[in-house]
């Protein structure tokens, strides 16, 4: 066996509510096939519910989760919201952000730093564009297949600290379940300074679910 997938009937609920979970395994040839929730080990990195029988019912508290499952030393996950609050995605850490430069003599790194907006550390994004005359861009990936979104969210929000005004562009890439990719944009220049909550819109034709792949600034 080369790897599993998880994926729930739903990515949305209701507290009390419950939904099936699907793990299906996958060989090195590609060839798929069911895997029994009795031989998974589940968990819920915020322990808003539990599992039986492949089955996740709901507690009382709201906001996101992610389901883990793991069978014979292989891991998959599956975001899951619980009532109608914003959602908030984490600490980015979780998700082994690195940097990707374009064109390839594009400079930069992806770390993480103290002193957050919301959480205890904040994603730094640092790139130099000086030198290119065509288009560039900095862009942050998150591995693991990206940040799992609930289900068909209307927008996403960051907060960016910029210590400087720029005509740089905020974009990030959404991936949906068939691989098709999805452009949204946060703002087109950065006219502040310090933090700045950003929001953009998120295209409700995702075939969900769907991930977040990476957030990237373009020149």
């Amino acid at each position: 066996m080369a790897g599993i997938e998880l994926e729930a009937s739903r990515t949305t609920l209701n507290p009390g509510e419950s939904l099936t979970l699907s793990i299906t395994g996958i060989d090195q040839n590609g060839y798929r096939a069911a895997i029994s929730p009795d031989a998974v080990q589940f968990s819920d990195d915020n322990g808003m519910g539990f599992v039986k029988n492949g089955i996740y019912t709901a507690g009382p508290k709201e906001g996101v989760t992610v389901i883990r499952a793991s069978f014979g030393g292989y891991k998959a996950a599956a975001a899951v919201a619980s009532g109608t609050q914003p959602v908030p995605l984490g600490n980015l850490d979780q998700y082994s952000p690195s940097f990707i430069g374009y064109p390839a003599s594009v400079a930069g790194d992806v770390s993480m730093v103290s002193g957050g907006q919301v959480n205890a550390s904040a994603m730094k994004l640092s790139y130099d564009f000086t030198g290119s005359a065509e288009s560039t861009a900095a862009y942050a990936v998150f591995g693991n297949g990206g940040i799992p979104l609930a289900e068909r969210p209307q927008k996403i929000g960051v907060w960016v600290y910029a210590d400087q005004t720029m005509p740089h562009w905020i974009r990030g890439q959404i991936k949906d379940k068939n691989g098709n990719v999805q452009t949204i944009e946060f703002t087109q220049g950065v006219d502040w300074t310090g933090w700045k909550r950003l929001e953009a819109a998120v295209p409700q034709t995702l075939a969900m679910p769907a991930s977040l792949e990476r957030l990237y600034v373009v020149e």
